[in-house]
């Protein structure tokens, strides 16, 4: 009797918008890599793979390469253009994102403020430059402005924050039901999604109040909400 047909699993850790921005960037390597026509690649690529098991920033990339054919694109024009891969992540996926998080609670002064922390950050990375000793990186600080902006007015959670994330940069939205249609490449696989959940109660290990961080998402109630 022939052997009993084995199952291959992928399985893709969390991190967030780390996480995401990894795999997106292995995925066009490894099609690059690979050569394919572009209608085939990203099949051909997981034609091996029987089922994905994947957690948090591994759910939201696997949920919008099977689920958003805008992101699919995105990642064939990272592959066609490696070397220019990360501006074209930025450009076409994080920077529709960003332009769309608006907070509603924000008056006159507190613009100022973010508008000078803005040109204080800019200036000192000017500087680090000129001395060749660069210790960060102004997009990635000017990214948590305009998160924070998002939800510091308080009426919104991570899970709207989540939400626009599909929007904006996914064009998938809250209309879409699941067992919707997936791209090609998906058609026929098992996916087990998990996401992290946040919580805040309790003093034990793993906790805000055992944490030695100075800041902990768990306290914050403009994060936390109603979770």
């Amino acid at each position: 009797a022939p052997p009993a047909a084995r199952t291959r699993a992928l399985s893709m850790e969390g991190g967030g918008f780390r996480a995401l921005s990894s795999y997106a960037g292995l995925t066009a390597g490894l099609l690059r890599e690979g050569a394919n026509a572009r209608e085939e690649a990203l099949a051909r690529l997981f034609k091996g793979i029987d089922m994905l098991s994947t957690n948090s920033g591994g759910s939201w990339f696997i949920a919008a390469l099977a689920y958003s054919p805008r992101f699919a694109s995105v990642i064939h024009d990272m592959a066609d253009d490696i070397d220019n891969a990360g501006n074209i992540y930025y450009d076409k996926v994080l920077q529709p994102f960003l332009d769309n998080l608006k907070g509603d609670g924000f008056d006159g002064t507190t613009m100022e403020f973010l508008q000078k922390v803005s040109a204080a950050l800019r200036r000192a990375t000017d500087s680090n430059a000129m001395t060749e000793n660069v210790t960060f990186n102004l997009n990635w600080i000017l990214e948590l402005l305009h998160e924070f902006m998002f939800i510091a007015d308080g009426s919104r959670n991570w899970e709207d924050f989540v939400y626009a994330l599909f929007e904006y940069a996914m064009g998938i939205n809250t209309t879409v039901p699941v067992g919707s249609p997936v791209n090609a490449w998906a058609d026929g696989k098992s996916w087990l999604a998990s996401v992290s959940l946040l919580t805040p109660g309790g003093k034990g290990a793993g906790t805000c109040a055992s944490a030695d961080a100075w800041l902990c998402a768990g306290s914050m109630d403009s994060i936390m909400g109603d979770n």
